[in-house]
């Protein structure tokens, strides 16, 4: 009978379709992982072994008249950005992510939706960092997808001159083989990366994500009917398995489940009656008033308010797994 009565909510048009949309999305985010995964690699490399040191770099090409003329590759205000983008890239697809990496390319693709990450400081965490620049009076949604492809035909570019000029070589704290894993990592890139093929599937990718927002806040069919949202199917859901759960039980799990609400109430009552008694000695003591605090209803739920901020090492005591004290 359960499975009946679910089966009509599991077999909605809305949770059909966005079941597959979720699968496709999955396909395209495993492809285009992919071809992430060498510049994925080639962004540690350069960031563990070559402590992310990069120089601006020009080469010599002849002009129209003859004369040869220098034209810059990679200016030296924009190694930042670039500095930012290896980090970006280096945390992704790690088979060990720690702190602020991750298994998969989610948090990058929403880099490229022009989504800012919080900043880590522990002064101003308000501060939020674009990967790129946000654009004003722009609808093109593919605009920072744009700027990461240019981004990586100039590395590609830098990466293929011969010696890797752009590397600072002079500061490498390793030995002089880390060049020779260098060269494997962009034979590698240079084999796999496929330009069009991951636009094509971004925008795939993106077009798909955006039907799953539309169905997740509600729809209005062609009949011009409003459709459920996501939300609210789930909680129907629920609640039909909350229903059907409390038909199907047994006596003596009724009456289980009685004595354990019987006892919240209980202890909710003589919780209040702690709280009214060190409100009223309070009020008595500092204002001279008696102040009295009336009980919450019976179904009204508890929200509690934060104790205390974190602190000065509050972060690095979550990263640990501490507990933190309150109060």
């Amino acid at each position: 009978m359960e499975k009946l009565i679910t089966e009509k909510y599991w077999k909605h048009p809305i949770f059909v379709e966005a079941l597959q949309l979720e699968r496709c999305c999955e396909k395209l985010e495993i492809d285009m992982s992919q071809m992430l995964l060498p510049l994925a690699n080639l962004a540690r490399e350069i960031m563990d072994e070559w402590k992310g040191r990069l120089r601006a770099l020009a080469v010599v090409r002849d002009g129209d008249s003859g004369k040869k003329l220098l034209q810059p590759c990679l200016h030296w205000n924009q190694l930042p950005g670039w500095r930012e983008l290896l980090r970006r890239l280096k945390s992704i697809l790690c088979r060990k992510p720690g702190h602020g990496e991750s298994t998969g390319i989610r948090p990058f693709l929403l880099d490229l939706q022009g989504v800012p990450r919080n900043n880590k400081d522990a002064v101003d965490k308000s501060i939020e960092v674009y990967l790129y620049p946000p654009l004003k009076n722009s609808n093109n949604p593919y605009a920072h997808l744009e700027e990461f492809v240019g981004d990586v035909q100039v590395l590609q570019k830098v990466l293929n001159i011969p010696g890797m000029p752009v590397l600072a070589e002079e500061r490498l704290s390793g030995s002089k083989s880390d060049k020779a894993t260098m060269l494997d990592l962009v034979t590698k890139f240079n084999e796999v990366w496929d330009e069009e093929m991951f636009v094509a599937q971004y925008k795939d990718w993106y077009d798909l994500v955006k039907r799953q927002q539309e169905l997740n806040v509600g729809t209005v069919s062609e009949d011009g009917e409003q459709q459920p949202s996501l939300s609210e199917l789930a909680e129907a859901i629920r609640e039909t398995e909350i229903e059907l759960s409390i038909a199907m039980a047994s006596k003596d799990q009724l009456d289980m489940v009685r004595k354990r609400l019987e006892d919240l109430r209980s202890s909710k009552a003589k919780r209040h009656a702690v709280l009214a008694s060190i409100v009223q000695d309070v009020g008595m003591r500092e204002l001279d008033e008696i102040i009295i605090v009336s009980p919450p209803e019976e179904n009204a739920t508890a929200e509690f308010p934060k104790l205390s901020e974190l602190g000065l090492f509050g972060d690095q005591l979550t990263m640990s797994g501490e507990v933190l004290p309150l109060g």
